[in-house]
């Protein structure tokens, strides 16, 4: 596992063209700047199911390689709680009714 925050930035970094050329699109490639836990790298795949999985390597940087709760990850999705299954079924928020 290479720590993002440890990375010398490549030619291009600040370009968002190279962001989206160079995005993170499984499990395999989010192991280059952080070790996936067992249920992120499960969730990945679940998701992969309905959506595509991306996020720019900028993202990825902004995570703590080392720290499974760091709140940046939960919001890519990438846990069984912040992954959205096909048997989830959406309700409206309680102010909405």
């Amino acid at each position: 596992m290479a720590s993002g925050a440890s990375r010398a930035l490549p030619e291009g970094w600040r370009d968002w063209t190279w962001q989206m050329r160079n995005r993170i699109r499984n499990a395999d490639d989010l192991a280059a700047w952080l070790s996936p836990t067992a249920d992120e790298a499960s969730a990945i795949a679940a998701l992969a199911d309905r959506f595509h999985f991306v996020i720019t390597p900028y993202y990825a940087s902004l995570m703590d390689p080392a720290d499974p709760l760091c709140p940046i990850r939960p919001r890519n999705s990438t846990t069984r709680t912040g992954c959205a299954t096909r048997s989830t079924k959406w309700r409206t928020h309680p102010s909405r009714t």
